[in-house]
């Protein structure tokens, strides 16, 4: 962006410029928050996905634990 003011009064256009980028500052930063906390909600939620995806796992492997201690109590192997 580029901006160029013509003037006499080198106070007023000094003002008038810190006003301008002010304003265009505050903008931009209202935008980069907003960005930030969209990506952060985002990582925030893949992250929980991934506990819970890996939960899950942990239960499954339990579940087929149980199930083959489940089958060696019912039906032990014969001796050889």
């Amino acid at each position: 962006m580029r901006v160029s003011l013509q003037t006499g009064e080198t106070d007023k256009a000094r003002t008038i410029l810190n006003n301008l980028f002010q304003h265009i500052k505050s903008d931009i930063d209202t935008k980069i928050d907003i960005e930030m906390k969209s990506g952060i909600s985002t990582e925030i939620v893949a992250r929980e996905n991934d506990i819970t995806a890996k939960s899950l796992d942990i239960q499954s492997k339990n579940i087929d634990i149980e199930k083959a201690q489940y089958l060696r109590r019912s039906f032990p192997q014969p001796c050889r």
